[in-house]
């Protein structure tokens, strides 16, 4: 679509590339991912690193780390002007609800909750975008956004738990508002790093073995991109 801007990602050209894109928030799960396919040289991507690779007659390129909502729109913007189309992300998320058992992985989400402001920049009014194309075989989850996971407290925490949202990163709202403005394709698949508890208590899980198994089972869905 077009839109009246002073400055746009094709002030700064980059390299072309595919219409497949992955978007790994992690820049060490980047790098983790390239032992799963056959992959290019890494290069240099805006503020990021890409390589390509082939999967089962497709072409895609991965791109990453881009931690934070600032750097993951700059990143998706400049992916856009780039060509890619077609949007995957692998990243991790917190476990906020206190009702529901916890799972490994998490691919279809309901709904998003901005609360990093970026989704009034491009135009938005509400910062809750609900979300319609679901896998119906799958149980879905809402995730809120936020600019620091260290801003969080208890009583946001009960908020969220009083809204019934499962789940929060800090990128996924605003790229699933940029992704819903240009009507282009975005799947995300979470490996959930850590929880809070019942009692409030913050419970890192990122090395455990059940996490890493985790971890490796992304993997494997994202090479099949899917």
């Amino acid at each position: 679509m077009s839109i009246k801007r002073i400055i746009s990602p094709s002030d700064f050209p980059l390299p072309k590339i595919n219409e497949n894109v992955i978007l790994f928030f992690n820049l060490n799960h980047f790098f983790m991912f390239r032992d799963y396919c056959s992959a290019t040289k890494i290069k240099s991507f805006g503020p990021s690193k890409k390589y390509n690779f082939q999967h089962k007659g497709k072409s895609y390129t991965a791109i990453g780390g881009c931690i934070g909502a600032p750097l993951a729109v700059i990143t998706l913007e400049n992916a856009i002007e780039s060509g890619g189309k077609h949007f995957f992300t692998f990243g991790c998320a917190g476990w906020l609800s206190d009702s529901e058992e916890q799972p490994g992985l998490i691919s279809n989400i309901s709904a998003v909750f901005d609360q990093t402001g970026i989704s009034k920049d491009y135009g938005s009014i509400s910062a809750t975008l609900q979300l319609e194309n679901q896998k119906k075989t799958e149980k879905n989850y809402q995730i809120v956004s936020a600019n620091s996971f260290y801003q969080l407290t208890e009583e946001k925490v009960q908020v969220y738990r009083e809204q019934n949202i499962a789940l929060i990163d800090m990128e996924i709202a605003p790229l699933f508002f940029i992704t819903t403005l240009y009507k282009l394709s975005l799947n995300p698949l979470f490996v959930i790093s850590d929880f809070v508890d019942k009692e409030f208590k913050w419970n890192n899980i990122s090395h455990s073995p059940e996490f890493l198994e985790a971890l490796a089972s992304g993997f494997n869905r994202v090479i099949n991109f899917q």
